[in-house]
């Protein structure tokens, strides 16, 4: 079968579990499946023509569509082959610690001693340097340019960490002070803004035989030190390194760190532990976790929209405002949650956890907590 009839036949089904068959029923031709890893592969830059509607009558232009076109990602495809023929980003995310509290679902706990760093409020890149130019990718595998850079000199090899607008040093009120870094934010995670200066932080540095195995031969310690050592031909100064932090040796010194972080205006930390290994499976671990400094506020629930996809037909987000009218719209925690008749919610009082709250009234990276039905209709802030 020719490869745009398989396109066709993906496009032609919503469900995951469909494509999956049909992924399956074609895994065994050989065109097909040099085709997917030829299309998939983030490491291969294409050019983009801004279509994204249309069915490409030409290979090509087919490749630009990526996941799109297709309708399948590359996680399913990795699934329905048994094995990693795509290759993906190493962009490994923190497990988050609820002030450390363990939970029914999770047993880990932060042994000592760890090192704990400085959690910047940036964005997570990765870069490649392999001979020529270095190339940026975003955590979601997009491109990026930058067109003067600490990296255009660097020894070959793959760099991990937080990106910052010109001017912002991280720190936790920056997005406030400095308009550039929301917008940074968000036109390079959608790959079609080139800049020409970035604030760097890097916290990883992998060879690139360990990044595209997925996995560091080292533990993070030795990693760590590797940053400062002359052989690496470092061409920037130590502050430029995600390495502000501190050994702990007990729950008392990691605490004691923390709030002196917060109390310098970071956003929270990050907890290693020296032996843990970088991988690329996607997996948190209590190997990397972060401690993130989150308010809360009761919002008024006034309305609620329907979800797409799997949650069709559930609840996919509550609007919620508080007394001055600023509106946020929060997704339900659980599936149970977004099960419920929309009318649980409305007229109800809505515990929203939030990192911090913008001058135009914006609740940075709210999270459903509870509804409060100990509180009156009024009593929301």
């Amino acid at each position: 079968m020719e490869i745009l009839d398989i396109i066709q036949e993906l496009r032609a089904v919503s469900s995951t579990l469909a494509k999956e068959q049909i992924l399956r029923i074609h895994s065994s031709n050989d065109d097909w499946t040099n085709y997917l890893i030829a299309t998939y592969n983030p490491y291969i830059k294409y050019n983009k023509t801004g279509d994204k509607n249309n069915l490409r009558d030409d290979l090509d232009n087919l490749k630009l569509c990526r996941s799109i076109d297709a309708g399948v990602s590359y996680k399913t495809i990795n699934k329905v082959y048994g094995k990693v023929i795509i290759p993906f980003f190493g962009v490994q995310k923190a497990l988050d610690f609820k002030n450390f509290k363990t939970t029914k679902k999770r047993k880990d706990s932060i042994s000592f001693p760890c090192i704990a760093q400085y959690k910047y409020d940036g964005f997570s890149f990765t870069c490649i340097v392999r001979g020529a130019k270095p190339q940026f990718y975003t955590s979601g595998g997009h491109l990026f340019e930058i067109e003067e850079s600490i990296f255009d000199n660097m020894e070959d090899g793959v760099y991990l960490g937080e990106m910052m607008g010109v001017g912002v040093v991280g720190k936790f009120g920056d997005r406030v002070k400095c308009g550039i870094q929301t917008t940074m934010r968000t036109n390079t995670a959608k790959g079609i803004k080139n800049w020409n200066k970035a604030n760097f932080k890097i916290f990883e540095y992998l060879t690139l035989t360990e990044f595209y195995a997925g996995l560091a031969k080292i533990g993070y310690e030795d990693r760590w030190l590797i940053m400062f050592n002359t052989n690496l031909d470092l061409e920037f100064d130590i502050g430029d390194v995600t390495a502000e932090g501190k050994y702990c040796k007990d729950q008392d010194e990691l605490n004691d760190f923390y709030y002196s972080a917060l109390d310098a205006g970071w956003e929270g930390v990050i907890i290693r532990q020296p032996d843990h290994k970088w991988h690329n499976d996607g997996k948190r671990t209590d190997g990397l976790v972060k401690r993130k400094n989150r308010q809360t506020v009761d919002l008024y629930c006034f309305d609620w929209k329907e979800g797409n996809g799997k949650n069709q037909g559930k609840i996919g987000s509550l609007g919620l405002k508080d007394k001055k009218g600023n509106v946020v719209w929060v997704a339900p925690r659980t599936d149970a949650d977004k099960e419920r008749d929309p009318h649980y919610y409305i007229g109800e009082i809505v515990e929203v956890a939030y990192e911090q709250l913008l001058k135009d009234g914006t609740y940075v990276q709210p999270v459903f907590n509870a509804v409060r039905f100990d509180k009156a209709e009024g009593d929301y802030q």
